[in-house]
This record gives C-alpha cells, structure tokens and sequence, in this order.
C-alpha cells in the first residue's frame, strides 16, 4: 500500500496518520461490500440454475406423458376390437361380412401395434436422453450427426397420435 506524492506533499503528518487510519476501515467496507455483491450474484445464479433445473423437468414430464398417452390409447384401442371379435366369434355367425370386419380389425390392431411400439422407442430414447444429462453437463457428449428423412420422421410422430386422433374422430 502506498501513498500518492500529492497527497503526501499536500498533507500535513497528523492529516496523512488519520488517513492511514481510516483506510483500513475503507478497504474493510469495500470487502464487505465486494462480499455482498458476490452472495447476490451467487443467489441469482441459485435461482437462475433451479429455474433450468424446473424447466428441463417440465420438458422432461411432457416428453414423456406424450409417448404413455400414445401406448395407452393404442393399447385402449386394442382391447376395444379385441373385445368387438370375441363377440363376433361367440356369435358364431361367420359370412363375408363378419370376416371382412374382423380382417379391417386385425389391420387397425397392426397398426396400433406398430404405435406401441414407436412409442415405446421414443420412451427408451428419452430415457437414454435424461440418463446422459451427466455427459453433457460434463462436455463429454459427442454429436453424431447423420440423414434422416424428415417426412418418414413426421409420419411416424403421426402415427403415435393416430388411435387418440380415431377415439377423437379427427382425421
């Protein structure tokens, strides 16, 4: 710590002790000053990262609502035509109608299987997503990047809407 020539110069002895004095007390006040800007910054910073935190697991619940709707109706749906051909065979009335309709049943039943399925590997994606969070917060992910075909992409994210879409009449 030092004392500037013009103040030094300026100043008489008893008037450069007292600022001596006092300036320990000011550097203590900008430490303790400095400190509190540091705890404010480091509470914004707390509540900045909780609100990330409480976004990602909104984003994170909706990700994965969305493929357990689709397994659901899908699987609602199933149970439903299920249900309509155990009817149809106790009946025992079997004419090209009853098959035709068993056969177009059978078709929707493929189908739903095959959202079943879709949504249940966009699950598993998820779920491998939330489980590498650790990797990327470590800047340890690796970006493969590779083609795709965007409409085979939008049919399928489609298809794992498509008994919700039938239960709901939307075409």
């Amino acid at each position: 710590f030092y004392l500037p020539v013009e103040i030094v110069e300026k100043h008489s002895l008893i008037q450069l002790a007292s600022f001596l004095f006092l300036c320990p007390v000011h550097l203590r006040w900008e430490a303790v000053q400095r400190a509190e800007l540091e705890a404010k910054q480091r509470a914004e910073d707390a509540e900045r990262h909780r609100k990330q935190q409480e976004e990602f697991v909104n984003t994170i619940c909706h990700e994965i609502r969305n493929p357990l709707n689709g397994i659901y109706n899908n699987a609602d749906l199933l149970q439903t035509t299920l249900n309509k051909r155990i009817e149809i065979i106790k009946a025992g009335q079997f004419n090209t109608e009853t098959i035709n309709l068993l056969l177009e049943q059978i078709i929707d039943d493929q189908e739903a299987v095959n959202a079943i399925h879709a949504c249940a590997t966009h699950q598993k994606v998820i779920s491998n997503d939330v489980l590498h969070m650790a990797k990327l917060e470590a800047g340890k992910v690796v970006l493969n990047i590779m083609p795709f075909d965007m409409c085979e992409s939008v049919r399928d994210n489609v298809k794992l809407f498509s008994a919700e879409m039938a239960s709901k009449k939307i075409d």
